[in-house]
């Protein structure tokens, strides 16, 4: 079983690692509209999404369903938008300003 696990985490890594190297060949832009639309595709469908109805709901209850699914829309592009920031976050140096 320990093996099974060690060769599946291999594999993943190998993915990302490629992926990665897809992404810095593609450019922070094509990278960032990737990882946005991907994000903001798979979000609704994690345990996440579920959490932050709740959240939303709670903060804001008598907010409409069309508010709320606009807000979780936007939420899931910008978190998708910051991952593939993260990619090309070493090439920025905050202290050449």
């Amino acid at each position: 079983m320990h093996f099974i696990k060690l060769i599946t985490d291999y594999v993943i890594s190998i993915i990302l690692k490629c992926t990665f190297l897809l992404f810095k060949i593609l450019g922070s832009k094509i990278t960032i509209e990737i990882t946005s639309k991907f994000i903001s595709y798979i979000g609704r469908f994690t345990k996440y999404n579920t959490r932050s109805i709740d959240n939303i709901n709670y903060v804001w209850p008598k907010i409409s369903k069309l508010q709320r699914d606009n807000i979780l829309r936007k939420m899931w592009k910008i978190l998708g938008i910051n991952i593939g920031e993260f990619i090309f976050l070493k090439n920025n140096n905050p202290l050449s300003c």
